[in-house]
C-alpha cells in the first residue's frame, strides 16, 4: 500500500510540473495585439482607452516584452512639439521583465524598464490567461487607471509565432 501511494504522489507530482511546463511553453512566442480594453470595477463599464490598437507581446522562457499603441496616432513634425509628445506618451504603455506561469495564472514577477518609471517598481502582478487555439487573453488584477478609477485590462492577441 505504501508503494502504491508513493507510486501515486510520484504521477500526481510529475503531472503537476508537465502542466506548469505546458503552460509556460504555450505563452512563449510573439502575439500581436487585437484589442485593448479596460472594464472599470465600480460600475463594469468596458472601454477602449486607445480606440484601435497595434501591439506586440513577446514572451521568452522566462522574460517578457510588451507595447501597444493607439492604431491611429499621427505623424508629428521633427522634432515633435511638447503637446505632441505628451498625446503620444498618452497613447502608448510599453514595458518589459520577467514572468512565471502556473496553470492559468501568468505572474509578471519584476519590471526591468517601463514607459512610467513608477511601473518599475511596481511589484508582482498577477494575471488570469485563457487560451483559444491560436488567440491568448490576458485579464489583470485591479489597478488604478489613467482616470484615476479601479479597472482591469483584457487584452487579446493573436499568435504571431
Amino acid at each position: 500500500m505504501r508503494k502504491e501511494m508513493c507510486a501515486l504522489a510520484a504521477a500526481a507530482a510529475l503531472t503537476l510540473a508537465s502542466a506548469q511546463a505546458f503552460a509556460e511553453d504555450s505563452v512563449v512566442g510573439v502575439w500581436k495585439v487585437t484589442k485593448f480594453e479596460q472594464k472599470l470595477l465600480d460600475d463594469g463599464k468596458v472601454f477602449e482607452p486607445f480606440g484601435a490598437v497595434k501591439g506586440i507581446f513577446i514572451f521568452t522562457k522566462g522574460h517578457y516584452s510588451r507595447i501597444v499603441t493607439a492604431a491611429n496616432r499621427p505623424v508629428n513634425g521633427v522634432p515633435p512639439s511638447d503637446a505632441e509628445v505628451s498625446s503620444l506618451f498618452k497613447s502608448m504603455f510599453a514595458y518589459s521583465g520577467s514572468y512565471s506561469v502556473a496553470g492559468t495564472k501568468l505572474t509578471m514577477t519584476s519590471r526591468d524598464v517601463a514607459w512610467r518609471e513608477e511601473w518599475v517598481a511596481k511589484g508582482e502582478t498577477d494575471n488570469d490567461l485563457v487560451f483559444s487555439g491560436n488567440t491568448l487573453t490576458i485579464t489583470t488584477s485591479p489597478f488604478t487607471n489613467a482616470g484615476g478609477k479601479r479597472a482591469i485590462a483584457i487584452v487579446s492577441m493573436e499568435r504571431v509565432e
